[in-house]
């Protein structure tokens, strides 16, 4: 069931959204493009954006009450920036891909394309636990943008 159409930059490769507050935070990817944007979410018009270094292909989000953190695919780094100026923080690492990530309390989820999915400390990353996706015995690959409602952890598969 379709609840609305909101407005959207066709151009920009989304690659991880978030709402909080009435806000909405977009990541998008694609190396030389990708940004980090506050969209006004009714609209679909630009309030803030962050340029991310051509040298990095930004992947999913999460939005914690005083910062946002946007992982990247290749690069093995997940970048902070002060939530509500979107100025950049600091730069964590770890190794892998980074497709997918989502917030559940003061903990992140984290997925790299294969069947695993990983939860991760806020404050230095460490890895907590893996959870392995499976369906009928077998495993469910190219896990990729995550969403966390407190309750659930949803995965969409890539391509699909």
């Amino acid at each position: 069931m379709v609840v609305a159409k909101l407005p959207h930059d066709r151009q920009a490769f989304t690659q991880g959204l978030s709402i909080e507050e009435d806000q909405l935070y977009e990541s998008t990817g694609l190396y030389g493009q990708s940004r980090l944007r506050k969209l006004d979410i009714s609209t679909g018009q630009i309030l803030q954006k962050q340029l991310v270094s051509p040298k990095l292909f930004g992947e999913g989000l999460a939005v914690f009450p005083h910062q946002i953190i946007q992982i990247t695919w290749k690069e093995q780094r997940a970048l902070i920036y002060e939530r509500h100026s979107l100025k950049p923080w600091r730069s964590l690492f770890y190794l892998g891909e980074g497709w997918g990530l989502c917030r559940e309390g003061n903990t992140l989820w984290m997925s790299n394309g294969t069947a695993t999915l990983v939860q991760r400390e806020l404050q230095n990353f460490a890895v907590l636990k893996k959870l392995s996706v499976h369906l009928k015995g077998q495993p469910v690959i190219y896990l990729n943008d995550l969403e966390c409602d407190g309750y659930h952890l949803y995965a969409n598969i890539w391509q699909q």
